[in-house]
């Protein structure tokens, strides 16, 4: 299905019925959370999956950097048209970013929020990252997006065998589906990213139920940002997926599933209305 939300037509993807679960995609592809929504422990919700602006075949506007608060209400406006909302938000990676502007922007509309190796501006994130930009602005420069995608996706995965892990769970041209969309994560998102302030105080705002889950092979960024956030939201439940890296959610889909299905049927939107919450 489409959803027009004013600024941009986003492709979206549903399956089932129940309470509504938002997933928000990190960088590169928005199929990274296909493997984990058709688990068998989901099937009792009603999940939804959509490309963001610039992503496949969504929309993708041209001009300045898309703003954050813009990406944020493209979420809201999918939530509610595909869903009827509230619902659950799940995010990934740098969708995390938008997850948490979500809540903040709106607060009535996000019963429970589920970060899965999230991004989140630490010190730790700002280190890691510098660690590539110079050669990610070069072959960006060139435009070698090919490249800029194998460097961000070998630092992500830790090592530059990522292609195993990925290639039995996506489609067979989904590195050059990538490699094209970050084109968009590159130029449209991460400047306004960029600008978009995230730190305690923000945090303690976020009062839903929190839960964070984590691989205990990723690069050491991702338990950092989980270590912050911990300490940032206090009541946070932290999930640890054994073997798995930053990309769990694919390798190990059926246990995050799990994870998530436990998490979200002990915070029913139901259960939150009669309480008034």
């Amino acid at each position: 299905m489409r959803v027009f939300t004013g600024r941009s037509e986003l492709e979206v993807r549903v399956w089932g019925e129940g309470e509504p679960i938002l997933s928000i995609h990190g960088s590169f592809l928005g199929e990274w959370f296909h493997p984990l929504l058709q688990e068998p422990a989901l099937d009792g919700y009603q999940r939804i999956a959509y490309w963001r602006h610039g992503y496949r075949h969504s929309s993708h506007p041209d001009g300045p950097p898309y703003p954050v608060d813009s990406v944020v209400d493209d979420a809201f406006q999918v939530l509610h048209q595909a869903g009827g909302g509230p619902g659950h938000v799940v995010a990934h990676s740098l969708g995390a970013i938008y997850a948490y502007q979500l809540v903040l922007s709106h607060p009535e509309s996000v019963r429970t929020l589920t970060l899965i190796e999230p991004a989140a501006p630490t010190p730790e994130a700002f280190q890691w990252m510098a660690e590539t930009q110079e050669q990610v602005q070069v072959a960006a420069t060139e435009g070698d997006f090919n490249t800029v995608c194998h460097i961000l996706l070998s630092h992500a995965h830790g090592d530059e065998n990522y292609r195993s892990v990925l290639d039995p769970w996506l489609p067979d041209d989904w590195f050059e589906q990538a490699a094209a969309d970050n084109v968009a994560g590159l130029t449209v998102e991460l400047p306004a990213v960029g600008e978009w302030k995230f730190g305690p105080e923000e945090a303690q705002s976020i009062q839903c139920p929190v839960l964070l889950i984590r691989g205990d092979r990723s690069p050491w960024v991702f338990p950092a940002n989980v270590r912050h956030l911990k300490e940032w939201i206090p009541h946070a439940q932290e999930h640890l997926v054994p073997g798995a890296g930053h990309f769990e959610l694919m390798t190990q889909p059926a246990e995050t599933a799990e994870a998530l299905a436990s998490f979200i049927s002990s915070h029913s939107i139901g259960d939150s209305a009669e309480s008034g919450q």
